[in-house]
């Protein structure tokens, strides 16, 4: 450390020099940090990345680079074992490991178009038909699903394992829609299923939220789809790949504060089209007569003569062929739906929707002059997804064709083949059109709406949602093990069931016995039979993460060494304790917690623990084996082969888990998250703050680097996910993780006002309106699913200074960075900010407005810094300045 030209003290040490040249290429010191907080500190970074989004809707620091860096050291490990004890590499996990890799890699056996590896599966299914005609009497739809179920396939609804909302201590059974469970996008991901616990998830996920999609390489999937679900930042996956489900339907719970008023409301311009609903814009009514795809008296196909077609009684299907496969789109009027070719992108199709928007209002122009008006980011939004989901419809009846080019019928026989194709297909886009949409979901989850006391049924119940299937003997066939009427069963979306109770009831079985096996072949099989992928080597790593993460984790931690995690835990827990003070201090001084509200508070706070870095058990060889040990790989097997083998023991193990007491560590560590995941989350059913050891590097963690630094970056992000536990869910949840509502609901009154106040700042600065080449689009904020996210945004990052102030005052006065000409607490703002640096199209940013429960990048930094009063002390910001709003909001004071 030395003193520079003006007599200040500089510190130059390697990580000052290279941390002050890390912030200094990401800013932009011609801005104005008064006016655009976002430009100033992250500026030359979205310069020198805009190239970027040529390939990607989405680019940002955190999201992209960090899993990239993290990625390629395992890709040089997977290769090397560097670090890995030499006798370590013989054993079953690690022999696991590499032959399901190296599998991966052999793309020799990857044909797209083969389809033998797959006819071959199903044939050897027992409850279902392949090769042989269809026989009613050899149907069972119950063990059918059950057969698929336990081959990790969900092609209508699915059977998994949760964390007890109510009793945190053990598992409870859970029954949701229908899940894409390939190996990427149902092993191990945090939106996958599972054993699943409620985390709020820190960074963006590759979710999908009944998903997501979202920690990587955990042994079982974590099912992220309820009231405690929520992230930091946006998701890249979810802008570039714009993965939804469907149409949703939820009940309100009249105890949880709902958001005050439809966000259009508050930003709409009167000029603005806007779909019909803000929240659901594709309703899906309950079917009705009209709907049925085909008579009850119906015949299955392959039972009578097969040279005789009035022998089958199809006249029923003969009518599916003159209706349209695609689900209709409820947008206003002169806005047009846009049916699009295979190769088209979304902007081109938004370009399209919007010139035919514009050439509508010109034919009534001519009678009168009207005003133009503007679209609305959630019309564009509409017909985009509309134009992906008749691709998905498009992709399944390929598959259909694939699977079945003849249906066991005669060659002869063209039209009948045609029209089991029709019902086939009429059964699963109605199937997709019922299930729960995911906008619907992500506002469910923001509201604490998933929890209503109709979620909560007992087995008679069930059945009487659902009676088509026999749930009793499903749950025993999967879990070995009887149910009881007190044991409660949770339900998502119970409504789904009921309507695909009634589109059962409307279908014949070979209808659905073919859909079963389209579905599950295209969903599951596929992946990995012949990968579609850009990035072979990308697909093979993702997956091994996924599904050998245990294994994976061990190898990582003998690369990063245990005096590194032993310094990084001891570290980060004092940064966690620093927190905690600040945040009880908060506590004890608000005056709108009082009496009980105010002991659960303190409660919630004093108990919250923090896992940082890894668990010690990964160290441990016997206990990565626990996941292995069912395994049976042999050399000869293909990938395909070792895929499904993976499935299967996946299923297998979850299901063992059934009425065995949590293992804390293991449910954190191993089914959640592993230590190579770029992510923190709190786990509300543990009450805890977990950070795995990827997360703890530049722009986030500076190893050796000044503590202002560290503050601003991960006591940030660890006091957001402290202050989650007061959001609109977290108020739900007691100190033990349990859904017991324990505060008052004058205590959830005062959420409302803050995040009223917060909205307002928001939508006074951030209403914009975007302008594409035929027409202009409104970027309306919309808190309905933002509302958690916001309320632990507005207070994070006072409560961070706040413990940095406290570990200076305990510690001493540190210098600033070479180069800079910044003070400390500047530099305290700079280096909150910059992990969030990122480029955001306007097209992008529809998806994440749409899609993500974070507001944009761009939005949210700057929104952060101007409810944070410190901050435009800091920067010297004159009354005025937009970064200096007259009022700010804060849950705490």
């Amino acid at each position: 450390m030395k003193k520079d030209v003006c007599g200040v003290d500089v510190c130059l040490t390697e990580e000052c020099v290279h941390a002050a040249s890390e912030l200094l290429k990401a800013m932009d010191s011609t801005a104005d940090p008064c006016q655009d907080f976002f430009q100033y500190a992250c500026g030359g970074w979205v310069k020198r990345h805009k190239h970027k989004t040529r390939d990607e809707l989405f680019y940002s620091v955190n999201q992209n680079l960090l899993p990239k860096q993290v990625d390629f050291v395992l890709n040089e490990l997977l290769v090397t074992k560097e670090g890995v004890p030499k006798e370590l590499l013989t054993t079953k996990p690690y022999r696991d490991l590499d032959l399901f890799y190296s599998k991966c890699l052999d793309t020799s056996h990857h044909e797209a178009g083969d389809m033998e590896q797959v006819h071959t599966f199903l044939s050897n299914l027992k409850e279902f038909q392949v090769g042989r005609p269809f026989q009613p009497k050899s149907w069972d739809l119950t063990k059918a699903l059950m057969e698929l179920l336990k081959l990790n396939g969900a092609p209508i609804l699915d059977v998994s394992l949760e964390v007890d909302v109510k009793n945190a201590s053990r598992l409870t059974i859970a029954v949701s829609g229908p899940e894409r469970t390939g190996l990427l996008s149902g092993l191990a991901t945090v939106g996958g299923r599972g054993v699943g616990h409620r985390a709020v998830y820190r960074d963006g996920r590759q979710r999908d939220p009944r998903t997501e999609r979202r920690s990587h390489g955990g042994r079982f999937k974590h099912h992220t789809t309820d009231a405690f679900t929520g992230t930091i930042d946006a998701s890249p996956g979810d802008a570039a790949d714009a993965n939804l489900n469907y149409v949703s339907i939820s009940s309100k719970v009249s105890d949880v504060p709902q958001p005050m008023g439809n966000s259009n409301d508050n930003s709409r311009s009167p000029n603005v089209v806007h779909s019909p609903s803000s929240g659901n814009s594709n309703t899906i009514q309950p079917l009705g007569e009209n709907d049925n795809i085909n008579s009850a008296d119906t015949q299955p196909p392959g039972n009578a003569d097969e040279d005789s077609e009035s022998s089958h009684d199809l006249q029923p299907l003969r009518n599916l062929l003159s209706t349209t496969l695609r689900p209709t789109s409820d947008l206003p009027p002169g806005t047009t739906t846009v049916t699009t070719t295979s190769n088209s992108n979304p902007s081109e199709v938004m370009d399209t929707a919007l010139e035919e928007n514009n050439e509508a209002k010109e034919d009534t122009s001519l009678a009168k002059p009207v005003k133009e008006k503007i679209i609305s980011r959630r019309v564009v939004y509409n017909i985009i997804e509309e134009d992906k989901n008749e691709k998905r419809l498009d992709a399944i009846a390929s598959t259909f064709h694939d699977l079945f080019p003849n249906i066991t019928l005669p060659r002869s026989n063209a039209r009948e083949r045609e029209l089991i194709f029709a019902a086939t297909m009429r059964f699963i886009t109605l199937l997709e059109e019922i299930m729960p949409d995911e906008r619907e979901q992500l506002e469910a989850q923001q509201q604490g709406r998933l929890y209503h006391d109709t979620s909560f049924v007992s087995i008679t119940s069930l059945v009487s949602q659902l009676p088509q299937i026999d749930w009793r003997y499903l749950i025993r066939e999967l879990y070995n093990t009887s149910i009881n009427e007190q044991e409660t069963i949770f339900v998502y979306f119970p409504e789904y069931l009921r309507r695909l109770s009634t589109l059962l009831d409307n279908t014949e079985p070979w209808a659905i016995h073919y859909a079963f096996l389209t579905l599950y072949t295209h969903d599951v099989l596929l992946e990995a039979a012949h990968p579609q992928t850009n990035d072979h080597s990308d697909f093979c790593l993702q997956v091994s993460k996924n599904a050998f993460g245990d294994v994976i984790s061990n190898m990582y931690l003998h690369h990063v060494g245990n005096t590194t995690l032993r310094n990084l835990r001891a570290h980060v827990q004092s940064m966690v304790e620093n927190l905690k003070e600040e945040v009880l201090d908060s506590v004890r001084r608000a005056d709108w917690l009082e009496g009980e509200d105010q002991w659960e508070a303190v409660q919630k706070v004093t108990s919250l623990q923090a896992e940082v870095a890894a668990s010690d058990r990964h160290w441990d060889i016997t206990y990565v084996n626990e996941s292995h040990k069912e395994l049976s790989f042999s050399a000869n097997m293909s990938f395909f082969d070792l895929a499904m083998e993976v499935h299967r023991v996946f299923r297998k193990e979850m299901s063992s888990l059934y009425h065995q007491p949590i293992d804390r560590d293991t449910l954190i560590w191993s089914f959640t998250i592993q230590p190579f995941t770029v992510n923190a989350f709190l786990d509300q059913s543990t009450n805890s703050i977990v950070l795995p050891e990827a997360f703890f590097r530049p722009p986030y963690y500076w190893e050796r680097g000044p503590e202002y630094l560290n503050y601003g970056t991960i006591a940030t992000s660890t006091a957001h996910e402290i202050l989650h536990t007061f959001d609109y869910t977290g108020m739900m949840v007691d100190h033990r993780g349990e859904l017991s509502r324990p505060f008052s609901s004058e205590a959830r009154r005062q959420l409302n006002n803050t995040l009223s106040c917060y909205n307002a700042l928001l939508h006074a600065n951030f209403y914009t309106e975007a302008k594409f080449e035929h027409g202009m689009v409104s970027m309306e904020l919309d808190q309905n699913i933002t509302m958690n996210e916001n309320l632990a945004d507005a207070g994070e990052l006072v409560h961070a200074l706040r413990a940095y102030e406290r570990w200076e005052a305990s510690h001493y006065p540190e210098p600033r960075l070479p180069g800079l000409p910044h003070p400390t607490r500047q530099l305290f703002f700079i280096a909150a900010a910059q992990p969030y640096c990122s480029v955001i199209p306007d097209l992008a940013k529809i998806f994440l407005m749409e899609k993500d429960e974070h507001l944009p990048n761009d939005i949210r930094v700057n929104a952060i810094m101007m409810n944070t009063p410190e901050f435009s002390e800091a920067f010297k910001c004159s009354p005025g300045d937009r970064m200096k709003p007259v009022t700010t909001c804060h849950l705490f004071s």
